[in-house]
């Protein structure tokens, strides 16, 4: 076998190691440190690191090495932390404002409450649960996370013993052949309630009456079976066509104080215990009196607009998921709020609209996805012209990139990042900007 050693001289925006010289496959490498690589065919191995960091622990995850499900599982958590810290600073270089430390996560393993694993074929054609490689569709066989949530790790297990028992057929992205896709486990942080959905390209398969009941009988926290079938060949893991074969189709949670109903395929954040953080910082930097006007949009099933309602006069949520308006919608009646407006219309024709129309906002809370908003959402912000913009951003490059179209018109505060995902190299931000006018 090919063998060659490679130096780490940084780690890229992807969490991964840039090695001099240069080779396709990745490693496990942090910064100073030198590794041999042992090749076959195209698949790289580190065997050996010459001068280990001082920076470097221990993983407590068996298959870190394999899955691209997290980034550092290698490296000490304060380093993490540091390395987020400097990245969102280099990013947001170009203002003044104070970026504050990260806030860490108290609870660093088993914080996700949404967990999914892919279904694919072991060697011995059974089907296995697990995740995918770094930069690929090929998948290893997982049988714990160490970020995805307990409960759901163990109902994880149960199902791949009862795919097999039933002898269900995974199925094969090349041959089109095959019937499970994705398993999905939505958990109520502080109601333990369950959902799971069986994502396949068929509708149904012998056994599944069995199969749901036996898992049920073994995890009674399961409040709800849905079946999405997903026929697709991109990279989305719900279609959205979905039955709901036991329970209501939904789980409820709470979070502050206010309960939550959570459906299939609505966005609702994957860390409780930060997700309380990141919002009760969002509320500070709102500086609401309780006359304000606030617009919550990319607002999902309306978490951060019904936080603010109690301390303000009126909120507005614009959300385009329409199941996230539905649960939205819920979550208000659910909370005896009568000051929030659900509104389902994709963000940027909301924004257009508001302008034209002359609408009047003294706040504006943003959450778009990673992507971030485009130009005309950002234009016609400021023409709506509010007094504070509060940008939460889960991918801070592109938040940079839209706060750069504001600063014309908004100085920015101040700047929080929030470790909403240890072990990954993703990096949770909140930024305030008032109106310079």
């Amino acid at each position: 076998m090919k063998q060659e050693i490679v130096t780490c001289v940084g780690i890229n925006e992807d969490g991964y190691a840039i090695l001099q010289p240069k080779i396709r496959s990745f490693v496990r490498l942090l910064p100073g440190e030198t590794g041999t690589v042992e090749f076959e065919g195209k698949e790289g191995r580190l065997v050996k690191i010459a001068n280990p960091s001082s920076e470097r622990v221990n993983t407590k995850c068996p298959v870190f090495d394999q899955c691209g499900g997290c980034t550092y599982h290698h490296w000490d958590m304060a380093m993490q932390l540091k390395h987020k810290y400097n990245t969102v600073k280099n990013l947001f270089s170009f203002v003044k404002a104070p970026i504050e430390d990260v806030l860490p996560c108290d609870v660093d393993h088993h914080y996700r409450t949404k967990n999914q694993m892919v279904v694919f074929s072991n060697k011995k054609r059974q089907a296995t649960l697990g995740m995918y490689k770094p930069y690929s569709h090929y998948a290893v066989a997982v049988t714990a996370c160490y970020i995805q949530d307990t409960l759901a790790n163990g109902i994880f297990g149960h199902i791949q013993m009862l795919l097999r028992e039933f002898k269900v057929e995974a199925y094969d992205e090349d041959s089109k052949r095959g019937i499970m896709r994705h398993v999905l486990i939505k958990v109520g942080y502080q109601t333990n309630q369950v959902m799971v959905v069986f994502v396949m390209a068929e509708p149904d398969f012998k056994g599944r009456k069995i199969l749901f009941s036996k898992l049920m009988e073994k995890y009674p926290q399961i409040k709800t079976i849905i079946v999405d079938v997903n026929t697709r060949s991109n990279s989305a893991v719900l279609s959205g066509k979905q039955k709901t074969y036991i329970g209501t189709g939904f789980i409820e949670d709470k979070l502050l104080g206010y309960t939550f109903k959570i459906s299939a395929s609505s966005f609702f954040q994957v860390n409780p215990r930060q997700t309380e953080k990141l919002y009760a910082k969002a509320l500070e930097f709102a500086q609401l009196t309780g006359n304000e006007r606030v617009l919550d949009v990319y607002s999902g099933t309306g978490a951060i607009g019904i936080l603010m309602s109690k301390k303000a006069k009126e909120v507005v949520c614009v959300e385009s998921n329409r199941w996230a308006v539905e649960d939205a919608k819920v979550n208000v009646q659910l909370n005896n709020i009568s000051n929030v407006k659900m509104v389902l219309a994709d963000a940027t024709e909301y924004m257009i609209r508001a302008a034209e129309q002359g609408m009047m906002f003294d706040v504006i809370v943003m959450d778009p996805p990673r992507s971030g908003a485009t130009p005309q959402f950002l234009s016609a912000l400021k023409q709506l012209k509010p007094k504070r913009v509060v940008y939460i951003s889960c991918e801070p490059k592109t938040q940079a990139e839209d706060v750069k179209q504001l600063i014309s018109d908004y100085q920015v505060v101040s700047i929080q990042p929030v470790d909403m995902f240890p072990y990954t190299r993703h990096c949770e931000a909140v930024v305030l900007l008032t109106n310079k006018g």
